[in-house]
């Protein structure tokens, strides 16, 4: 469990903006893992999208401060400020608030403990120990964050958890496959042919409708971290709720199993980064599970992040060298022998917090990174406007203030804050990015000056 000029001046503006960073909120919002053996939050009989304390163990909310509520008549209740038609409940610009209208406790499918699955943790374990998310634009009309993990025996359900933001409310796809991951086999998967909850760090991604991903979509997991069994990607098909092998990634070179990944929307691939010494290629797998071995990779310590810059059409990958942050580029249309080069950043980001995720804002023009944890400041890293192997990337940063009582989540855990990795996802429908960690605490919409 080892830890790794087209620009609008608009967009400029948003992206190159900075404030003080003030890393935790005065009234930060807790999720204890302890797990009380409940099968679902307390409800307020006079709000019954509203989770409140009521001597809720896991529960780190007080019953003057509810939740996420809203009022009968404005269920369909729209503003417009200057935002076009938006829902009331979308926060305003430089703030974030609390959305959600039940936890993923509510859906936990062994909320007493004791089935094979539930291992050290529970459910806790899909937002504890080293799990990301994925976005899927196809779920609904507002779309879903989508949230599944566990490894080395924190949670071996093999469910996937999506928060619809259509209704705001989370939903479980699937019936955990009722083993627990020592009865894996060596293609990391149980008896029954799914696969197990590995921790997912980054490694997730999403299989459009267009793309052949079925009726909603499908959530894309790749390989095992960590994991000594074959690196499979797996596809679950979010209408049907039903896994499949994707794409064999044993020939993506890496030393560690931690992979990186994203998007690249114009070749419509995955890209796939292997943690540690990866220097003999980069992965691109295509929409029909066709894997190319690119490239020369990179050299981190380890875990890492991964993202795509369309204005300049490259990769940028975020973790740490030597114990130091590594930030480095490599172009799309590089050659077979081209490696990964260290870009020239100025500015004040996030340390070695590549843990927080690398999410390219297609509304601000940049890439933006949230540490988690109790803290309201977002970083946002903007590429240069000319030459990106040579030229400056500038870290910016915003701080946020909550809305109607909204705090942080501080996500108080056993084994330390693990971080969120990819689960601050950009909802452009929204003007906003969502959040989620803890399973008893509120989703929110953060949501930056410019969007």
């Amino acid at each position: 469990m080892r830890l790794i000029a087209w620009f609008s001046l608009a967009c400029a503006a948003a992206c190159s903006s900075s404030t003080p960073r003030a890393d935790a909120g005065p009234a930060a919002r807790t999720d204890a893992a302890t797990r009380d053996g409940s099968s679902q939050s307390d409800r307020d009989a006079g709000n019954p999208g509203a989770v409140r304390d009521a001597g809720d163990a896991g529960a780190a909310r007080d019953a003057g401060d509810a939740g996420p509520t809203r009022d009968a008549g404005d269920a369909g209740a729209i503003r417009d400020a200057g935002d076009g038609v938006m829902p009331a409940w979308v926060p305003a610009p430089g703030t974030f608030a609390d959305i959600s209208l039940n936890s993923m406790a509510d859906v936990d499918p062994c909320p007493a403990g004791g089935c094979a699955y539930s291992e050290v943790t529970g459910q806790e374990s899909v937002f504890s120990v080293w799990n990301g998310g994925a976005f899927a634009p196809d779920y609904s009309a507002y779309g879903a964050l989508l949230c599944h993990g566990g490894g080395h025996a924190g949670y071996s359900g093999n469910e996937v958890y999506a928060f619809d933001l259509s209704t705001r409310m989370w939903e479980r796809l699937g019936t955990p496959s009722p083993y627990a991951e020592s009865q894996a086999d060596n293609n990391g998967e149980y008896p029954d042919g799914n696969p197990f909850p590995p921790h997912t760090y980054q490694s997730q991604g999403f299989l459009s409708s267009a793309n052949g991903g079925g009726a909603k979509g499908s959530f894309l997991r790749f390989g095992f971290a960590g994991a000594s069994v074959k690196q499979w990607a797996h596809r679950f098909d979010l209408a049907t709720s039903t896994w499949s092998r994707f794409a064999d990634l044993s020939s993506v070179p890496t030393n560690q199993s931690y992979f990186g990944a994203c998007f690249d929307p114009t070749r419509n691939v995955h890209w796939i980064l292997g943690g540690g010494d990866s220097s003999g290629g980069i992965g691109k797998l295509s929409a029909d599970g066709t894997l190319a071995i690119v490239g020369k990779g990179d050299n981190v310590d380890g875990q890492h992040v991964l993202g795509y810059c369309p204005r300049h059409d490259m990769l940028v990958n975020f973790g740490t060298a030597s114990g130091q942050p590594h930030i480095a580029g490599w172009l799309c249309t590089a050659s077979a022998t081209t490696y990964f080069a260290t870009l020239k950043v100025s500015g004040d980001g996030p340390g070695t917090g590549y843990n927080g995720g690398l999410e390219w804002s297609t509304l601000l023009g940049c890439f933006v990174t949230y540490p988690g944890n109790g803290s309201t400041t977002v970083y946002k890293l903007t590429p240069p406007a000319e030459d990106p192997l040579v030229d400056t990337w500038v870290w910016s940063s915003e701080t946020l203030t909550g809305a109607n009582g909204a705090a942080p989540i501080t996500a108080n855990y056993p084994s330390g804050y693990n971080g969120h990795w990819s689960r601050f996802r950009e909802v452009p429908a929204l003007k906003s990015f969502v959040y989620a960690d803890g399973r008893r605490n509120p989703v929110q919409l953060w949501r930056l000056t410019g969007m």
